[in-house]
């Protein structure tokens, strides 16, 4: 497999690559450097049993393969069942990167429903969605920027009981998300199906890359409960029907503690530890004391 170059984008705003650059030439869409996205996908890698389901992936607003490029480092056996991104020539570098393996498609993520994502069977979602609604430079729309409607409707898809969530979720975006009602949304729909978060502003630096690029990563991972059978009425002492048993609803599992996550984690903002202020310096971590 060809080596992604760099860590800077040369595909700005997702359409215009750097004059005179070859498609497999291009450096990694994600902004944060590969070496940050290999550690955030080995913690994640480590924390995965064993199956098939825990092997396979799906990576959405792929790129040109970023977090394939950092999975395939973590968890080699791993593989992406599926890679989706509106570029045609973010897909076609992609394609050029992994060659045989790279099942990408340019289908707008708007267009999946539950059961095509079931069918896929994927343990793992990575997203590295349209960072533009939420930049400081940006027009401040956020959630109502149209470029946001395809995590948008990934969020309610995650919220439905149509679908049956992932064990895993990474997500990787820029400083500024954290305090948008995208996030808000999101983290608000993976509780609701048994996550358990952590949220981190990460920079190359952070991992001996000499680049400050700091970025917001949303880590989030659920509690697999046994199947068991619908509930059913006993019989009481008395001779009649008992209430149904329900079953007992698994808390999320905690995170384990770990020097780089532990460093740069965001402050829980339900809390009460309130929001980062506006004018924060780049790079800035907030750190979780």
């Amino acid at each position: 497999m060809p080596s992604l170059v760099g860590s800077e984008m040369c595909i700005r705003d997702r359409r215009s690559p750097s004059p005179g650059r070859a498609p497999c030439a291009l450096a990694a869409r994600s902004a944060s450097s590969p070496k940050t996205l290999v550690i955030l996908s080995s913690r994640m890698a480590e924390d995965v049993g064993r199956g098939a389901r825990e092997d396979v992936a799906l990576e959405f607003f792929s790129g040109i393969g970023g977090f394939h490029y950092a999975l395939r480092a973590a968890r080699p056996r791993a593989r992406v069942a599926r890679a989706f991104d509106v570029d045609d020539v973010a897909t076609r570098v992609y394609a050029a990167n992994f060659g045989a393996a790279a099942a990408v498609s340019a289908l707008d993520v708007c267009h999946l429903d539950a059961g095509a994502l079931n069918r896929l069977g994927a343990g793992l979602w990575m997203l590295s969605p349209p960072c533009q609604p939420y930049t400081r430079q940006g027009n401040g729309l956020g959630a109502d920027d149209a470029r946001a409607g395809g995590l948008a409707h990934l969020t309610r898809l995650l919220a439905a009981d149509e679908l049956e969530p992932p064990d895993r979720l990474l997500m990787e975006n820029v400083v500024g998300f954290e305090s948008s009602q995208s996030r808000d949304a999101l983290v608000g729909a993976l509780r609701a199906r048994g996550f358990a978060i952590r949220e981190l502003w990460l920079s190359p630096v952070h991992v001996g890359v000499p680049n400050q690029r700091t970025r917001y990563f949303l880590l989030a991972r659920r509690a697999r409960v046994a199947p068991c059978r619908a509930p059913s009425a006993g019989i009481d002492e008395a001779g009649g029907a008992s209430a149904p048993v329900e079953a007992e609803a698994r808390a999320p599992p905690a995170w384990p503690s770990h020097p780089l996550l532990d460093a740069h984690e965001l402050a829980p903002w339900d809390a009460g530890a309130g929001r980062p202020l506006p004018d924060l310096p780049r790079g800035l971590s907030l750190i979780h004391i």
